[in-house]
């Protein structure tokens, strides 16, 4: 009975430590979104503490939080940008859409690129340069719903344009911070 006791104790104290240090994390989360808002005002803090909440549970600062979020885009780009491929590639595909279609494949190409790029100059301390990296995505992939709406066409993509302009505003604010 007392070893059976001297096991669940253990576990008690295990779960207790993961709650302690995943708390810790969640709060070390929110101080560092708020104070990357401080640098950015079009800065979302509910959108950052959202999309970096699975990031928080290793419990990682703000340096492994501007990582973690270039790689969010990085992923998010990679992924718009194979959809604009998919879209040129299907012959059923409009032909006005074409063009738009086409430049929206270059665009997300460029924001994965800069997410990648800022990713490696925050590995290497370089953290002015991964600033302005990460602080270029949001005017490029801006323009990708324009080109849509000059062809008279619904843009495709304004989810992911607004997720991926706003990673890239937290990504240069939280990258500021460091």
């Amino acid at each position: 009975m007392r070893a059976l006791m001297g096991k669940l104790l253990a576990v008690a104290t295990a779960l207790g430590a993961v709650l302690i240090m995943s708390t810790r994390a969640y709060a070390n989360l929110e101080a560092t979104c708020m104070a990357a808002s401080a640098k950015d005002t079009r800065f979302n803090y509910s959108f950052c503490v959202k999309a970096l909440s699975a990031a928080a549970q290793t419990g990682n600062g703000a340096r492994e939080l501007a990582k973690a979020t270039a790689e969010m885009g990085a992923k998010l780009a990679a992924a718009t940008e194979a959809k604009a491929r998919a879209r040129l590639e299907d012959p059923r595909t409009e032909r006005k859409a074409y063009d738009p279609y086409q430049t929206c494949y270059y665009i997300y190409q460029r924001a994965s690129n800069l997410f990648l790029f800022a990713e490696h100059l925050i590995d290497k301390n370089a953290y002015a340069d991964a600033k302005s990296a990460a602080r270029d995505v949001p005017s490029a992939v801006g323009d990708c719903d324009r080109y849509f709406h000059e062809a008279g066409l619904g843009a495709p993509f304004l989810e992911q344009s607004a997720k991926c302009e706003q990673l890239g505003i937290i990504c240069g604010a939280i990258t500021d911070l460091l």
